[in-house]
C-alpha cells in the first residue's frame, strides 16, 4: 500500500473507499466500481468537507488525531490548527497524537487547543482506556 500522505487529494478522491465493504449477506456490492462509476458517497472527504457537513447538521464535538509523526505530523498540526481557528471550532475539538513530537509540538505552539493525553503520559503502562484531556488543556 501507498501511504495517504504520498497522494494528492484528487488522487484520493478518485479511489473507491467502499471497494472492500462486505454487507451482512457477505457480498461486496461496490468492489467492481472504478473511476466515474464510483458514486460521490463512496469517495473520501477532505477535512473541510467533513466539517462543512457536520457543522451544518448540528452542534457536534470532535476528537481529531494526527497519525503521522515527524515533519508530516507537524505540518498536519499547523494545517489543522489553522483550519479549526478559521472556522471558530477550537473550543469544540480535542486534538491529539500518539507521536510524542507532534503532541509536544501542539502543546508548545497551540496552548489554546484542547489536547488529549496519550495513555503512556497520563496512566501507568498497564492501564488501557480512552484518551483523556491533558491536565494543561484549556
Amino acid at each position: 500500500g501507498i501511504p495517504v500522505r504520498d497522494k494528492t487529494l484528487a488522487e484520493l478522491k478518485a479511489l473507491n473507499m467502499a471497494a472492500q465493504f462486505v454487507n451482512d449477506a457477505g457480498e461486496m456490492p461496490y468492489a467492481d466500481l472504478h473511476g466515474a462509476d464510483v458514486p460521490e458517497e463512496l469517495r473520501i472527504l477532505s477535512l473541510d468537507e467533513v466539517l462543512d457537513y457536520l457543522t451544518s447538521a448540528g452542534d457536534y464535538r470532535y476528537i481529531i488525531e494526527i497519525k503521522d509523526g515527524g515533519d508530516v505530523g507537524l505540518a498536519a498540526a499547523d494545517q489543522l490548527y489553522a483550519t479549526l481557528k478559521e472556522r471558530g471550532l477550537l473550543d469544540r475539538v480535542i486534538i491529539g497524537s500518539f507521536r510524542d513530537e507532534v503532541a509536544d509540538y501542539i502543546t508548545a505552539n497551540y496552548p489554546d487547543t484542547h489536547r488529549f493525553c496519550p495513555i503512556p503520559h497520563c496512566f501507568p503502562a498497564s492501564f488501557s482506556g480512552p484518551p483523556r484531556l491533558c491536565p494543561d488543556s484549556p
